[in-house]
């Protein structure tokens, strides 16, 4: 798919979009704030999710599939809409990170980068909404930290993309 994705050289360029009414995401400042409402958005739809019936019907596939089935929901549907929106959430998130960035690489899509948000889930917790918010705010703010002391921040936190990281510590 060279001729779509660029190979290796990845997607570059990428234009934040203008979203008339005077509002140009071209400042960083209003990038943020755009971004900060549709976090928000995206937060509040899952919150609202969670406490529906279909949500607490979700929670009962997770504690205890078997006794659902038994019950007469169709827990492979549940599974599958609960993989859809979570698809079209990282699907948001990945926009947004491509417009923040104004590059898409390849790189960006290794098994490493998944590894950091299981460790901002697993200490924020599993089962959560706010949990991994927490988690993510505590990692990444443990990575900057350790990092404005050492350039071996990564070998302290144990970091599981530091690989990732280290071609871009300065010497």
């Amino acid at each position: 798919m060279q001729g779509i994705t660029r190979g290796y050289d990845g997607i570059k360029d990428i234009a934040r979009p203008d979203l008339g009414l005077s509002i140009s995401l071209t400042s960083g400042a209003q990038f943020y704030y755009f971004v900060l409402v549709i976090a928000a958005l995206c937060f509040l739809f899952i919150y609202l999710v969670t406490r529906s019936p279909f949500g607490r019907a979700m929670m009962g596939i997770r504690d205890n599939e078997h006794r659902m089935v038994a019950l007469g929901y169709n827990t492979f549907l549940y599974k599958y809409i609960t993989y859809v929106l979570s698809a079209i959430i990282a699907g948001i998130a990945g926009m947004l990170f491509a417009y923040f960035n104004g590059y898409v690489n390849p790189a960006e899509l290794h098994w490493l980068w998944s590894g950091d948000a299981l460790m901002m889930m697993f200490i924020g917790g599993i089962g959560t909404l706010w949990g991994p918010l927490w988690g993510a705010l505590a990692y990444t703010g443990l990575r900057y930290w350790i990092s404005s002391y050492t350039m071996y921040w990564f070998g302290i936190e144990g970091s599981s993309s530091s690989w990732l990281y280290s071609s871009s510590v300065a010497v």
